[in-house]
């Protein structure tokens, strides 16, 4: 029995997919900037159409500024999640 070929691509790792795994990790670890990058991508996605992407986007932003506005809930999340 012969295993498929190694096609060198994941068929999760769509361009929306990665776009939103650096939307989460910008909104961990930079929320500022995770307001203004969510904010952008938000606005182009509902510029094209894009409903869900959108949704995504406005709702880290919203996480982004629970972060900034209540900063200990991010510490105890990130330490939560086994980061120090």
């Amino acid at each position: 029995m012969q295993l498929p070929a190694w096609r060198g691509r994941l068929p999760w790792a769509t361009p929306d997919a990665l776009a939103v795994a650096v939307l989460v990790l910008v909104t961990l670890f930079a929320p500022l900037i995770g307001l203004l990058v969510c904010g952008l991508r938000a606005f182009g996605e509902s510029r094209n159409g894009h409903l869900r992407q959108r949704n995504i986007a406005v709702a880290l932003a919203v996480v982004c500024l629970a972060f900034l506005l209540f900063p200990v809930s991010q510490i105890d999340l990130l330490r939560d999640i086994g980061l120090p």
